[in-house]
């Protein structure tokens, strides 16, 4: 008689899988949990989709507006995926309204972080191409010591933070800390690994924008070539859609499909980074604080 393994059998063996992760497996492991549980993100990642889609057609003359909502609605969703994705991986089952749940029950934390963290995590990203721009541009070179020795000095502790307290929303989410303290948290977990978190992240961020760049830009192409643009002007299409020139002929359907197929491929490719992140908390959990002993230990 076949005997099927029970819900406390199959959370065992998720969590006794719990180990120390070195890079590689890091990335195998976020494709695995987003293909094995891709019904899950894809009914929390809909929503960004959707009010993504809304923002851009309500608020489309207020830049500062939409940019503002859209980052509201980047770090909600990202917080439901975190939430989900960290109950996945510890073996127990969840649903896209659970994941909700969490973000819903520490909104006030959440958000607050959420601010102070995205505000040196822009700076950061500002800083880094402000002295990207200086050192192409010849001419300009010489002209701004002042503003090459402002970003020298602010971008080092911009970064320091920005990836000493990159695990906030799963210390306020999970461990249901406080504003303070979850950025306590995370830079406790970070500390001494800096480095190595650094460039993890770095490549996660790089991989699932490379990833949303190669969907969108064939996307883009499979579009002009079907709807546009006539098979003898195939190299010049190629030519201006690597250059960022999508449409040759704006109006505004052409632009309701390139809004489109950018939330599309932004919607898909959100997860990597959200998952990519939770196994990393996760991994400095394990080799700090041996939490793959306390989960077992719990489940038994």
């Amino acid at each position: 008689m076949l005997e099927f393994p029970t819900a406390a059998q199959e959370r065992e063996r998720e969590t006794s899988s719990l180990h120390p992760m070195e890079f590689a497996e890091i990335l195998d492991t976020t494709f695995s949990l987003y293909r094995k549980h891709f019904r899950l993100f894809l009914r929390i990642i809909a929503f960004y989709f959707g009010l993504s889609l809304l923002n851009e057609f309500l608020f489309a003359d207020s830049l500062f507006l939409t940019l503002v909502i859209s980052c509201v609605i980047t770090t909600a969703v990202g917080g439901a995926l975190g939430a989900a994705s960290s109950t996945v991986y510890l073996g127990e089952h969840t649903t896209a309204r659970a994941g909700w749940r969490y973000v819903r029950k520490a909104v006030l934390s959440y958000f607050g972080c959420s601010f102070l963290w995205g505000f040196l995590a822009f700076t950061s990203f500002v800083c880094i191409i402000g002295l990207f721009m200086l050192f192409l541009d010849e001419r300009v070179r010489g002209f701004h010591v002042n503003t090459i020795s402002f970003l020298l000095c602010v971008f080092p502790v911009a970064l320091y933070f920005t990836i000493s307290w990159m695990f906030w929303a799963f210390a306020i989410l999970i461990e249901e800390k406080s504003v303070w303290r979850a950025l306590k948290r995370s830079k406790q977990l970070v500390q001494g690994t800096w480095w190595r978190v650094c460039g993890i992240a770095f490549v996660i961020v790089l991989l699932s924008t490379t990833i949303d760049v190669i969907l969108e830009t064939s996307l883009v192409i499979v579009l002009e070539l079907t709807t546009f643009t006539k098979v003898e002007h195939l190299p010049k299409t190629i030519q201006q859609s690597f250059q960022g020139a999508f449409f040759s002929d704006y109006d505004l359907r052409t632009e309701t499909f390139r809004a489109l197929i950018s939330f599309v491929t932004d919607t898909f490719t959100l997860p990597i980074w959200v998952i990519g992140s939770m196994l990393l908390y996760f991994d400095l959990r394990i080799r700090k604080e041996a939490f793959d002993l306390e989960m077992m230990i719990r489940n038994i």
